[in-house]
């Protein structure tokens, strides 16, 4: 049993980068023996995420003791969130046995990592990142394979032409359309191997342009809602909801994000005005989400030098890129590698940078959720060598959504 305490020694923060596949079923071993060692967990992040992981470690995996949310929010803390209490982050230094699951998407946490670092505490040791912790937990104490999130993509189509889309639409010389029976068989086979997922996100293109979203969507939740946390789609807020979207977002437990590009797109504004309009009548508040952003990141084209394996390994295991695609059967180590292969950027995604569901059988769940933690047999994305990376390493910030001129 550890006791934290205001001056202990500090340690250097040790983060293990994610290497080839050279112990599968067994790279989290070690982990889950120092989650096991804690007495009970505080959640860092009393808002979005905090509220996720504390709802299904509540409902789902009960064998982890939840103590409360910390906060950098002086005005969270001392208070209730989500029928916790709320305290500062020095509080777990004082608790004895305690550990930090980091509820926080993935682009926020490289300051939190810094800051526990800072009070002495370890990653992987004393504190974890709500995607690897649930995935370890499930894993090893249930036998079950918990996804983070994935992104599914039915429609690549797009009715504008960003410059910096992080899905490469304006590359795309072609778009594709999924039928939709081959989408619900790929659906089919995902839920038939996945326990619970956090958060399947039906992206694009524009979804809103796919024809059988709704009915996707009802698919969804009709036949595998038990299995899901949140099921989310997304919208440029220039496409004008079909009817049926419409009536599935006020009967379905779903969620719909809006990107706000008016500054970027002026000649939209009267339209996206309508359509979010629209969106809150059917769904309100706390279906509909409306985001703005002051900045991008671009991915891609930048010239690099020529980079080893090992380069690209350290380079993939510093990007921390959140996401994952599920396409046609198969996990893709990296969604941008995948976007960038349907665009033609890239050749086709070669197999070492993909799990197969179709060979996935229940003896492989620890070796499923190392997968999506981001070990492959080759350690990093072939898009490594021309990718600009994630949030983080990534120095290359844009203006959101300024169209592509026409040559």
């Amino acid at each position: 049993m550890r006791f934290f305490c205001v001056n202990m020694k500090k340690e250097r923060m040790e983060e293990r980068e994610f290497m080839k596949w050279n112990n599968r079923g067994h790279e989290f071993d070690e982990v889950y023996e120092n989650i096991r060692s804690c007495q009970g967990f505080y959640l860092f992040g009393a808002g979005h995420d905090g509220a996720m992981v504390r709802d299904i470690l509540l409902s789902r995996y009960q064998t982890i003791p939840v103590l409360g949310f910390l906060d950098n929010d002086e005005s969270k803390q001392g208070g209730i969130f989500k029928g916790m209490p709320v305290y500062a982050p020095q509080k777990a230094l004082l608790s004895e046995g305690a550990g930090i699951i980091v509820s926080f998407a993935s682009e926020m946490t490289g300051e939190i990592d810094r800051q526990l670092s800072e009070m002495g505490l370890v990653l992987g040791k004393d504190f974890w990142h709500y995607e690897e912790f649930l995935s370890v937990v499930a894993a090893y104490a249930y036998d079950e394979w918990f996804v983070p999130s994935i992104s599914f993509i039915p429609i690549t189509a797009c009715n504008l032409r960003c410059e910096a889309c992080l899905n490469f639409t304006t590359y795309c010389s072609r778009f594709e359309v999924r039928p939709l029976e081959e989408v619900k068989a790929d659906l089919d086979l995902f839920f038939a191997h996945i326990d619970y997922i956090g958060l399947l996100l039906i992206s694009g293109g524009e979804p809103l342009l796919y024809p059988h979203l709704a009915e996707c969507m009802r698919y969804i939740m009709e036949r595998y809602s038990s299995k899901i946390y949140s099921l989310e789609t997304v919208t440029n807020g220039t496409v004008t909801p079909p009817s049926a979207f419409l009536e599935a977002l006020r009967e379905l437990d779903i969620k719909i994000t809006v990107d706000d590009y008016r500054d970027a797109l002026p000649e939209y504004r009267d339209s996206f005005e309508k359509n979010l309009e629209l969106l809150l009548k059917y769904g309100g508040g706390e279906k509909v989400i409306s985001k703005k952003y002051d900045t991008w990141i671009d991915l891609y084209p930048y010239s690099q030098k020529e980079k080893t394996p090992e380069e690209l390994t350290e380079k993939y295991s510093r990007c921390h890129v959140p996401w994952q695609e599920y396409y046609k059967g198969r996990l893709y180590t990296c969604n941008y590698a995948s976007f960038a292969a349907k665009a033609g950027i890239t050749p086709p995604i070669d197999a070492a940078e993909t799990y197969d569901l179709r060979a996935h059988t229940r003896k492989n769940v620890k070796e499923a959720a190392e997968f999506r933690a981001g070990y492959s047999q080759k350690g990093y994305a072939q898009f490594c060598r021309q990718c600009a990376g994630y949030v983080e390493i990534n120095p290359h910030k844009v203006r959101p959504a300024v169209q592509k001129r026409e040559e």
